[in-house]
This record gives structure tokens, C-alpha cells and sequence, in this order.
């Protein structure tokens, strides 16, 4: 991560997570719309973007941090679930990015 350090004039944000297990189980905890900012809202799990305030303020341009309200499938232990997220970047000259517009607008 450039040691910490923003590059210039880039940025991201996670567009969609989901959790999934060994057994090919899976549910989505975030599909933001770069168009309907309600589903910005509307997450199962409270899928949140935090604050990053209290980081260092050496890195904390450079970090995102998300949580949502843990679960478990169905007769399957919580341990050995997996995250994935998708993530966009985008050059901060770009106002009409997906980094500026819909559920980071």
C-alpha cells in the first residue's frame, strides 16, 4: 500500500461484499449503486463504511474501514467465512466517479 502512503490523486471504494464459507455458501452484505443511493442504506447485515478518524493521521488517507453485523450459515460453524469485496478506483479529477456519486456522494 506505498508504504502507508495515499498515492496521488487516487482513490477507491468497495462497490459490493460478500461473505461466503468451504460449502459454496455465500450472501451479499453490500451492493452500493452508483445511482440509487438507497441501497446505501438497506443492508442485511448494517454493512458500514467507519470513520477513519482515529487512525494516524500519517495513513488514514490511505485506509478504508468497513464492518458489518457477524452471522453464520445455516448448521455451519461461524470460523472459515470469507470477505470479498470489489473495489473501484478512481482519479480524484474524475467528478463523476463512482468514488464522489451514489453512496459516496
Amino acid at each position: 500500500m506505498n508504504n502507508g502512503v495515499k498515492l496521488n490523486k487516487v482513490g477507491f471504494v468497495v462497490t459490493e461484499c460478500t461473505v461466503s464459507n468451504a460449502k459454496s455458501q455465500s450472501f451479499g452484505i453490500w451492493n452500493s449503486s452508483p445511482t440509487d443511493t438507497a441501497t446505501c442504506l438497506n443492508s442485511p447485515v448494517d454493512f458500514k463504511v467507519e470513520n477513519m478518524a482515529g487512525v494516524a493521521a500519517s495513513i488514514s488517507d490511505a485506509l478504508h474501514g468497513y464492518s458489518y453485523r457477524g452471522f453464520q450459515f445455516i448448521n455451519e460453524a461461524p470460523n472459515g467465512q470469507i470477505v470479498t469485496c470489489k473495489v473501484i478506483v478512481c482519479h480524484e479529477d474524475d467528478t463523476d466517479s463512482i468514488c464522489v456519486t451514489g453512496c459516496y456522494a
